[in-house]
């Protein structure tokens, strides 16, 4: 294993796990629904992220983001969202969530991916840091995105399944809305540090 793959891997491994928009809204799932109910999130992910790769290994993310206005766009768009989740994470009511009727569609978890800036970051980190070295070897860099992907899922599936161990505990009321409130905040925090 060459140290290049080796320190992408555990780059990797640190920005899927370390806590962020993704984590929370699956540890969250993960209480509110179990953590089976997960795998629309971790797919969206995958595909969001794999997506933001592709465009980045290809320079359009960087030209795009180069345009005026888009990224403060884009930024402002995410956020807003994110701020919207945490309310209704935050104002939950129950196990079964009254204010979270459903865990997260495909397509709900693929575009959070592309208003996160901390997706737009690691994309952009990972292709100009990894990327350029395996210009034009088309295998290699699939594997690279696939195997980012990869960890994304494990990521989420890990978090989910961390939220689905909680649910009996917060069963209680009391518990779970102080959860919901403090997973509300986690989530607006994380979201209002990417201004």
């Amino acid at each position: 294993m060459s140290s290049d793959f080796l320190s992408f891997l555990v780059f990797a491994v640190v920005g899927a796990f370390t806590p962020g928009p993704n984590n929370t809204i699956a540890l969250a799932t993960g209480v509110h629904f179990g953590a089976r109910r997960v795998a629309p999130h971790a797919l969206g992910t995958m595909l969001g992220f794999s997506s933001m790769l592709v465009l980045a290994s290809a320079g359009a993310l960087a030209a795009l983001l180069a345009m005026p206005g888009i990224e403060a766009g884009l930024r402002v768009l995410g956020v807003s969202y994110l701020l919207w989740l945490s309310w209704r994470l935050a104002t939950s009511s129950g196990p079964d969530g009254k204010s979270l009727s459903q865990p997260l569609a495909v397509w709900q978890s693929t575009l959070i991916q592309f208003v996160s800036p901390k997706g737009w970051m690691l994309a952009i980190s990972v292709a100009g840091t990894w990327f350029t070295t395996l210009a034009g070897q088309y295998t290699a860099l699939a594997l690279h995105i696939a195997l980012f992907a990869l960890i994304c899922a494990a990521s989420i599936t890990l978090w989910a399944n961390v939220g689905g161990a909680l649910r009996g505990w917060l069963a209680h009321p009391t518990r779970l809305r102080l959860f919901n409130w403090t997973m509300g905040a986690a989530l607006a925090a994380s979201a209002v540090s990417m201004l």
